[in-house]
């Protein structure tokens, strides 16, 4: 992916795009859907994280229902307090770069495990997160046997699939990987090892949604109005 020194698009309106020299040949890459990876924390710390969420995934504990947010509950350990600091900085990164109007910095908003023991065939079928801005997530624990791959569908409708472009990218699911890519991504999991199915036993992820703060986004809008104008309008 391609790699920015400055994050900071408040002058790079996108709209005009580049074009060459006298004899010169460019590639555009338009609308691009950025996927970031990382392996951000070591062996170490991510035993200590299973350790510090074993309280959430008890029978009956907060972090057993998908309605509630990992992030809004009280007294987090500082492992899960870093995971998400770590995923709004990886949205700043892969996502910023190709903002055209001023936003404020992006934040977790809502998070959740995917826990999977035991005895049940887990199904995600394929599916996006609709009204949110990006989706990030940490895989805590994976079963060696059939970690599973996270399968991302190609989102440009009418693209011409039959030989230069696969309609489909795949990443195999390893423990400390963290993934970001923007909600309106279709993607799903399929099992790595067909033999096994969808049985991924002990398999342990974080999940978040990634939104920007409202009233800050408004704010960011009203403080750069007459750049917004230049860039969406001709005066005549």
């Amino acid at each position: 992916m391609k790699e920015t020194g400055d994050i900071n698009c408040e002058m790079g309106w996108q709209t005009y795009l580049q074009t060459p020299n006298h004899g010169e040949e460019i590639t555009l890459d338009l609308w691009p859907t950025p996927v970031r990876m990382a392996k951000p924390f070591d062996d170490t710390f991510m035993q200590k994280l299973r350790d510090d969420v074993a309280y959430l995934l008890k029978p009956g504990a907060p972090g057993q229902s998908n309605k509630t947010n990992l992030w809004s509950l009280p007294d987090l350990p500082d492992t899960m307090l870093q995971v998400k600091k770590k995923m709004e900085e990886m949205c700043e990164t892969a996502f910023r770069q190709h903002c055209e109007m001023p936003i404020p910095p992006f934040e977790a908003s809502k998070g959740y495990f995917r826990a999977v023991a035991g005895g049940s065939p887990y199904r995600i079928m394929p599916h996006r997160h609709s009204n949110v801005l990006g989706v990030a997530l940490l895989y805590v624990t994976i079963p060696q046997e059939n970690p599973g791959n996270l399968v991302f569908i190609d989102p440009r409708a009418g693209v011409n699939w039959v030989n230069q472009f696969s309609a489909y990218k795949k990443i195999r699911a390893e423990e400390g990987l963290m993934i970001v890519h923007p909600g309106y991504l279709i993607h799903y999991v399929e099992p790595s090892n067909v033999e096994q199915g969808m049985y991924y036993n002990g398999r342990l992820a974080i999940v978040s949604n990634i939104h920007r703060n409202h009233d800050e986004w408004v704010k960011a809008l009203e403080d750069n109005d007459d750049k917004i104008t230049s860039m969406t309008s001709i005066d005549f």
